[in-house]
């Protein structure tokens, strides 16, 4: 009888084991999976200054480029200030940017280091800034700007990064100031400033 115990005992004991080790096994495996791509802090990545490209440990870098503000609390936890994906030292991939509060305020998305879909960003207040669509790195349809308060700014129209029909433009009191057709180079109506898309800064406005 106690030999049965012994044994029922033991094999409760190696189920446990065996359980224990499966789920070891699963979230080792998982972790291994999350660590396939390098996460490099953006003071260790050197850029050559010739190319432009990316370098980590004197190979040109494929993985997340990060960025972080100071520490804002007394524990010393960090906020991530950027993150962008990097493919032989071009950025290929998502890139995003943070307000120190947490908030998502950019992003767009690269295909061997030229914009390539859609590039967001927002205002501190979290008001939306400026959308635009990107093809291979030029500017393409309708792109579309705001002002910190909400109020609209810009609407444009692109063909391959070049202003092609209706442009328009308001002052903050809401009053149309640019509005004019761009007729095979030819302006047709009222302009009375250059107008420009500027979202290739990517830098955050706090």
């Amino acid at each position: 009888m106690q030999f049965s115990k012994c044994v029922l005992l033991g094999i409760t004991i190696l189920g446990g084991v065996l359980i224990f080790a499966s789920i070891f096994c699963v979230e080792r495996l998982t972790l291994l999976s999350q660590n396939d791509v390098l996460v490099v802090p953006k003071s260790n990545i050197t850029t050559s200054k010739r190319t432009g490209l990316k370098f980590y440990e004197q190979t040109l870098f494929t993985g997340h480029i990060v960025e972080y503000y100071p520490p804002q609390s007394v524990d010393g936890s960090l906020q991530l200030k950027s993150k962008s994906r990097y493919e032989n030292g071009i950025k290929h991939g998502e890139s995003k940017q943070w307000y120190p509060n947490g908030m998502l305020g950019f992003i767009a998305y690269y295909e061997k280091g030229k914009l390539h879909g859609p590039h967001i960003s927002v205002w501190a207040n979290g008001n939306l800034r400026a959308i635009a669509m990107y093809e291979k790195g030029k500017i393409q349809g309708l792109a579309r700007q705001w002002y910190v308060s909400g109020e609209k700014f810009k609407r444009m129209n692109y063909i391959d990064g070049m202003e092609v029909g209706l442009q328009q433009a308001w002052r903050t009191n809401g009053k149309l100031y640019v509005n004019y057709e761009n007729v095979n180079g030819r302006i047709f109506g009222m302009k009375k400033a250059n107008l420009c898309f500027g979202l290739d800064n990517e830098e955050l406005i706090l």
